[in-house]
């Protein structure tokens, strides 16, 4: 069996949606000399992109213009957990702005990735870069002269994107890792030659770990829906046999109405 890659995309109604990448964390302030100033970078399935279109920018309040910036492809590696690869970066001393109203700003290909322009201590309108027009948002903590340099603001909950999660007061910081009180959950989207050790091509079956009651389709790259079928058990396989070798996208529509797809090809 020949070796081809599982492309792994989200889409929402037929139509491809922002990355799922968020920043996670950051320190910016702590009593004496600032010290390990930081940002941390979340990315789903970062394995599909290139690294180097991720870009957070630093926002500087005073005139909420850029004045600084990393590319996440320069970013030193952290854990993966499940399909979520951390990302950190480590300023020298004194690059990170204490506030009032500093920013950042996650960025894919040069667009802001949505709700991802954050600001502490106030908020800003961004008057250049990938923010240029938009208001931040105040993650609504904040650290002082008296934080800890071991210390940062992070996030904390249970899920799968941003807004799953809250901004927490300084906690130890834990960069490259998951933040205090903070669970990963994986995508309900699994192929079965994958689960037995193996990667794409699909032949005669797809097995799908989801939830019973989802409706579940595959259509070709024409838009041609070929199977539309409800789970009727939260791991269930389908027969694929009969479709032509090909491009497929299968999607799985939840009863709560979110709606995940996963491409694959047929041999």
């Amino acid at each position: 069996m020949k070796a081809i890659y599982f492309f792994l995309l989200i889409f929402l109604t037929g139509t491809l949606v922002a990355q799922n990448a968020w920043i996670n964390e950051f320190h910016y302030d702590n009593a004496s000399t600032d010290a390990n100033e930081a940002v941390e970078v979340v990315i789903e399935n970062a394995g599909l992109y290139d690294l180097n279109d991720f870009k957070v920018y630093l926002y500087n309040g005073s005139d909420s213009m850029i004045y600084n910036q990393a590319v996440v492809d320069a970013m030193t590696v952290g854990n993966v957990e499940g399909n979520f690869t951390f990302f950190y970066k480590i300023f020298p001393a004194g690059e990170v702005q204490n506030g009032v109203a500093d920013a950042f700003c996650l960025s894919y290909q040069g667009s802001v990735i949505s709700g991802q322009f954050l600001s502490y201590e106030g908020v800003i309108d961004g008057k250049d870069g990938p923010a240029l027009g938009l208001t931040s948002v105040d993650v609504g903590v904040s650290e002082s002269s008296s934080t800890l340099a071991t210390e940062s603001l992070q996030l904390s909950g249970n899920g799968n994107h941003y807004s799953d999660f809250t901004w927490q007061t300084p906690a130890n910081a834990t960069l490259g890792t998951l933040n205090n009180g903070q669970t990963m959950t994986t995508t309900t989207v699994l192929d079965k030659n994958i689960k037995q050790g193996f990667i794409n091509p699909v032949t005669d079956f797809v097995t799908l770990v989801g939830e019973s009651g989802s409706l579940v389709s595959i259509q070709n790259t024409a838009g041609v829906v070929v199977l539309n079928e409800k789970m009727l058990k939260d791991i269930q396989e389908f027969n694929t046999a009969k479709l032509p070798q090909g491009l497929y996208i299968l999607s799985i529509l939840k009863k709560d109405g979110t709606k995940t797809s996963v491409k694959f090809i047929k041999k």
